[in-house]
């Protein structure tokens, strides 16, 4: 099952929208390369989760992608994420994650107007 999720942030002062995408597949994936190099295991971290579970991986997923966006020159606004029915088309891509692979998803940057 894919999900799509949102967050918001700033670049150069002007707010922007971030999106990205999980699986089951992705995740498994993604927790497989290891700690320095999972998504998962990044937003595990920030959301500090004790105990994760299955039912937390799309959302710690997400979460470390953004973050990793971040490195990108993007800040953050506030921590909340949210899940949206689709993500828009003809977004600016930030490839990122992985490990042996260029790499393992894509963060979407969008423009607020």
């Amino acid at each position: 099952m894919t999900k799509h999720w949102k967050t918001t942030g700033e670049r150069d002062g002007k707010a922007v929208s971030l999106y990205v995408a999980t699986s089951d597949e992705i995740i498994a994936e993604d927790i497989a390369c290891g700690q320095g190099y999972s998504l998962t295991l990044m937003g595990r971290e920030d959301n500090i989760r004790r105990n994760p579970t299955g039912a937390t991986d799309h959302v710690d997923f997400a979460t470390g992608a953004f973050l990793a966006a971040a490195r990108n020159g993007i800040k953050l606004r506030h921590s909340v994420i949210s899940e949206v029915d689709a993500i828009p088309d003809g977004l600016a891509p930030h490839h990122m994650g992985g490990k042996e692979k260029p790499f393992l998803t894509t963060v979407f940057e969008q423009p607020d107007t």
